[in-house]
This record gives structure tokens, C-alpha cells and sequence, in this order.
């Protein structure tokens, strides 16, 4: 309908908010292990700041491509069910990604394994423009 989308993400949200409510209300129910240890250290935040900023632009381009990637589905004139077997792939994977990175993310703990996975992204997007299986990105 025409509200679809935006009914949609207030469903997303108010599953958040409720999903936070109940993790706040179950956290407060465990002994806090902190107290057991007789000094708090700081975060050291600079030691983390660049793979931090790196998740975070990883982070970005994954919104921007969600967001944008069903007008680019939509102006390819695709049926629904297609664009819906896209987002179900989509998921397919998303869910497998984990036992796909799991040894490397074990064997590479220095941050190794999110610079393949950009380096990925990066190789595949011009790759699948040459292929002619995507328009050239500029163009989006």
C-alpha cells in the first residue's frame, strides 16, 4: 500500500525498542560481575578507533545499499516475486555469513578478516559492472 514501507520500519522499530526493554530488564537481574574485580580500567579507546571507524563506514555503505537497492530493483522493472527472492537470498545469506567467517575471524584476530571482506566488496562491485550484471555504479 502506500504506506507500506513506513509502516514497516515502525514495526521494525517498536520490535527494537521492545527487544532493548526486555535485554535492559533481564541485564538488571544479573549480579554485576564488575564488582568482583578490585580495579576498572578505562576502554582504550585509541587502540580501537580505526578498526571502529572502519566498522563504521562498513556500516554505512551496508544502509545505503539496503536503502537504495529496492529502487534500483524497482527501476530494473522486476517483478515482485524476483525482488522478493532477492531480499529472501539476501537473508539466505546473511544468516550463513557467520559460519562462512567463523575460522578466519578465529585464525585472524588483528582485524585481517574485515580488510578481506572490504577488499571483496570492493573487487566485486566493478567486477559484476563488467559482467554487465549490474549498471555502472556512477550511474545509480
Amino acid at each position: 500500500g502506500k504506506w507500506g514501507w513506513q509502516r514497516g520500519w515502525w514495526v521494525l522499530g517498536v520490535l527494537a525498542a521492545v527487544a532493548c526493554t526486555l535485554l535492559a530488564w533481564r541485564l538488571r537481574q544479573w549480579p554485576d560481575a564488575m564488582e568482583s574485580t578490585s580495579v576498572r580500567e578505562a576502554f582504550p579507546m585509541r587502540k580501537f578507533a580505526f578498526g571502529l571507524a572502519a566498522y563504521f563506514m562498513f556500516g554505512l555503505g551496508y544502509i545505503g545499499y539496503m536503502t537504495f537497492i529496492i529502487t534500483f530493483l524497482r527501476e530494473q522493472q522486476l517483478d515482485a516475486q524476483v525482488v522478493i527472492v532477492f531480499y529472501a537470498l539476501l537473508g539466505v545469506g546473511v544468516m550463513g555469513s557467520p559460519w562462512l567467517w567463523a575460522g578466519h575471524l578465529q585464525r585472524n584476530r588483528g582485524g585481517q578478516t574485515l580488510s578481506v571482506l572490504c577488499a571483496l566488496l570492493a573487487l566485486a562491485t566493478p567486477l559484476l559492472e563488467h559482467l554487465g550484471l549490474m549498471p555502472n555504479p556512477s550511474l545509480l
